[in-house]
């Protein structure tokens, strides 16, 4: 790939689209799941939830809700990860979990292996060339962001 010689031009780099994937997955399990609230409450009786010891003081407590996302965040997941026509669409599909994995570790806190992902996909082929995969996957969302002349301004 070579840079445009215009300066100050934009120009999606493996680092860039890397970044926003990672910031659209933050955004993506910070979402409520509707679905998997609605199925635990079906998989016990509500009877316990409701009685409640006095004595222990629960009824007091109240959990503090997430914070809610802002509307472009809910679009910048939608571009990216979940809706039509999503970068995430653009990776060859078997590579597709593989990217999820990436972006799930990259997005916690601590540091990040390759044989963590190597681990966490259970393939029998070594972490450089799941490496080697996911590269190419996130280049080739660059290059096609490229070829369409779009925009760093997402967010």
């Amino acid at each position: 790939m070579t840079v445009p010689a215009v300066e100050g031009s934009q120009y999606w780099t493996f680092e860039a689209v890397q970044e926003r994937l990672v910031e659209a997955w933050g955004y993506l399990v910070r979402m409520p799941d509707g679905e998997a609230a609605w199925l635990r409450s079906c998989s016990r009786s509500s009877m316990p939830a409701v009685i409640r010891d006095v004595r222990k003081g629960d009824w007091m407590e109240t959990r503090p809700g997430r914070p809610g996302l802002r509307s472009a965040q809910v679009d910048l997941v939608e571009r990216l990860l979940t809706g039509d026509g999503a970068w995430i669409e653009w990776v060859v599909p078997r590579d597709r979990s593989l990217v999820a994995t990436v972006l799930r570790l990259r997005s916690r806190k601590v540091g990040f292996d390759w044989r963590d992902v190597a681990e966490s996909e259970g393939v029998m082929v070594g972490a450089e060339a799941l490496r080697k995969r996911y590269s190419r996957a996130i280049t080739g969302i660059a290059v096609r962001l490229n070829r369409n002349g779009s925009s760093h301004d997402l967010l």
